[in-house]
């Protein structure tokens, strides 16, 4: 539209910018889910994190008090790590039985309310059962009747 003052081609401005709401939109379905990369399934697992470098391992049920992190060398029996840890809370945990804060939140400490948090990973890689066996399968797949 070249020109757009008050009464100039006002119809075919309409047209040109305002959808047509009165046609139904055709919708396809061949009765298969829609494919994207979210929808791929990935294997999750059960992971410890380390605060301080990210470095992932298996969920432990205890931690030492004396354990390092394998990626960086800071411990990992401290408040970071602890699933009870919240900077809203009173004294940054949310047990009610602790009643003296801890001063640093980042060193060892010996708490007797640890609970290493365990977070669910589903970066993994994706699961093997849709997946052909190789690309000329795939592409066989593709055309077969």
């Amino acid at each position: 539209m070249k020109y757009r003052h008050h009464g100039y081609k006002d119809d075919e401005y309409d047209k040109e910018r305002k959808p047509d709401r009165g046609a139904p939109k055709k919708k396809v379905d061949d009765g298969m889910p829609p494919r994207s990369r979210l929808a791929e399934k990935r294997m999750a697992s059960v992971v410890f994190r380390c605060h301080n470098c990210g470095h992932q391992a298996a969920a432990p049920e205890e931690v030492a008090k004396d354990e390092a992190c394998a990626g960086c060398g800071v411990p990992l029996h401290c408040c970071m790590n602890c699933m009870k840890f919240d900077p809203g809370a009173p004294r940054e945990c949310l047990e009610p039985n602790v009643t003296t804060a801890v001063f640093s939140k980042r060193g060892a400490n010996d708490c007797a309310y640890f609970a290493p948090r365990a977070v669910l990973d589903s970066t993994g890689r994706r699961q093997d059962a849709a997946r052909p066996a190789s690309a000329r399968q795939a592409f066989d797949d593709l055309f077969k009747k």
